[in-house]
């Protein structure tokens, strides 16, 4: 049988280690709450809410890249490639411009079709929208940043990159896709 001091000792040990693993579990899923944020927030429509969960430069920059990319890797060998790869990046551009703000995010993730089409009419802030993503694998990255893949219906698998930002939140700040690209 054990001294009540000894007892004392391990039980305060124990009640240490269950506080530890649960503030550490805690820091680890802060991307995730960030997204559960961004995710209700898209779904309400609310611009002001997705402006808060997301850096728009920085998504910015990084879907050009990513498009910049596959345009060049599309047309690479083929006839006039160069060509057809500088008169698609404006229209790329143009595209990038219009998804990099909170309305063209809504409008991406909520308005888009299983089919991959868009439904362009036009829908009021609180209009609702169901944003139907099965999260399948999660990581930190090298450079700090967070990375969650998920699978919508009938799509190929998406992933959305989460930083931390100055102020400690945590914001999107960039997609990548199943392509050969983003691996």
């Amino acid at each position: 049988m054990l001294q009540p001091r000894v007892r004392l000792l391990l039980s305060l040990g124990l009640i240490g280690l269950g506080v530890a693993v649960a503030v550490g579990a805690s820091i680890w899923a802060r991307p995730l709450f960030a997204l559960q944020d961004l995710k209700v927030a898209l779904e309400a429509r609310d611009e002001q809410r997705v402006a808060a969960d997301v850096d728009f430069a920085a998504l910015k920059a990084n879907v050009t890249a990513y498009v910049d990319q596959r345009i060049a890797e599309g047309n690479e060998g083929k006839f006039l490639g160069g060509v057809r790869t500088a008169l698609s990046q404006p229209l790329a551009d143009y595209k990038i411009d219009k998804l990099a703000t909170p309305s063209g995010l809504i409008h991406l993730a909520c308005d888009t079709q299983a089919d991959g089409s868009v439904d362009d009419a036009p829908k009021p802030q609180g209009t609702p929208c169901h944003f139907d993503a099965d999260l399948h694998g999660m990581h930190y990255r090298a450079d700090g940043s967070f990375e969650v893949m998920a699978s919508r219906p009938q799509r190929d698998d998406m992933g959305m990159i989460l930083g931390r930002r100055d102020d400690g939140r945590w914001r999107l700040i960039g997609l990548t896709g199943s392509g050969p690209v983003a691996k």
